[in-house]
């Protein structure tokens, strides 16, 4: 919306005040206070949007843009004006906008009609209560997941595939996106199965700790998906190998639509002697698909401290 005087009570006490009430998480760009450039933000931030607002008064040049990047997105948009004067672009003329006449309980009152109905049909994320981001793509904080493994552990005359038939398309409307493809013959992790990697190492869950993935995907075969805490060999001898919590999996069948999905793994070392706080735990995902393919177009983990829970 345009950062105008005029429309500052109307988005204070129309749009934001609305939304909170209904339960969601409402932002604007100009609250946004992480370094680095705008534009980038806004778009990244409309790309995870469940659904976006677009206020169309005074016909603003970068409303138009930014809802033209919604809509090819395919991200669901509530569309206000103050009046049909406010619909000379020809371009989205044919998108239902909802009048409001300026009026603060109007818009309220849109909102509210609009807001619950158009919810079921998004994606809406899960929030983790009292949870803290340590892991999300895509995201600018966050390098992309890894999928190399190191070939050098395996027989060199083993069928593998150095990224386990994993990479990042490009798919229309959506974005980026991870696609794993036929694991039964690309695989970097054991037969069948490709691994990526999202933390190298981190040092900041402790016993009683719970992780959570949430994951943002879809598939056209079986899925068998794990959550992997890895704590790497107890000692230099390598006797014993070590993780942070017993493997957590996933399984769905077909799934062709977008549907979130969540594992949860309470930190509890597999050896006394190990302290994930001091030696540091590398978090995995490894999934099996058969044949088919999976695609993955967020995923995020969530660190709550055992004192939280």
């Amino acid at each position: 919306m345009p950062f105008t005087p005029e429309l500052e009570d109307l988005w204070e006490f129309g749009i934001l005040e609305t939304i909170s009430s209904l339960g969601f998480e409402c932002l604007r760009a100009d609250q946004m206070i992480d370094p680095g450039f705008i534009m980038n933000q806004v778009f990244e931030l409309i790309a995870r949007a469940d659904i976006v607002i677009g206020e169309m008064t005074g016909r603003n040049h970068n409303v138009f843009y930014e809802i033209g990047y919604a809509h090819a997105l395919g991200i669901p948009t509530i569309l206000l004006a103050k009046s049909k004067d406010d619909l000379q672009a020809f371009d989205t003329q044919g998108f239902r906008h909802f009048f409001h006449d300026g009026a603060i309980k109007r818009v309220r009152q849109i909102l509210r009609d609009t807001l619950p109905n158009l919810s079921t049909h998004a994606e809406v994320w899960p929030k983790v209560p009292n949870g803290k981001v340590i892991y999300e793509w895509p995201s600018s904080g966050f390098n992309p997941p890894d999928f190399r493994w190191a070939l050098q552990s395996h027989d060199e005359n083993s069928p593998i595939d150095e990224n386990g038939g994993q990479s990042i398309v490009r798919l229309d409307q959506i974005g980026n996106s991870i696609l794993i493809t036929n694991t039964d013959k690309y695989w970097n992790h054991h037969s069948g199965h490709s691994i990526m990697c999202l933390i190298g190492k981190t040092d900041t869950l402790a016993p009683g700790d719970l992780v959570v993935l949430l994951l943002s995907g879809r598939t056209t075969d079986k899925l068998h998906l794990s959550l992997i805490g890895d704590g790497g060999w107890l000692n230099e001898n390598r006797e014993r190998w070590i993780c942070s919590w017993k493997d957590v999996t996933l399984k769905t069948d077909i799934i062709s639509s977008w549907s979130t999905w969540t594992i949860k793994a309470t930190v509890r070392p597999t050896d006394s002697n190990y302290n994930p706080s001091e030696r540091g735990t590398t978090i995995y995902i490894i999934s099996s698909v058969g044949t088919g393919m999976a695609y993955y177009k967020k995923i995020q983990l969530v660190h709550v401290p055992n004192k939280h829970l």
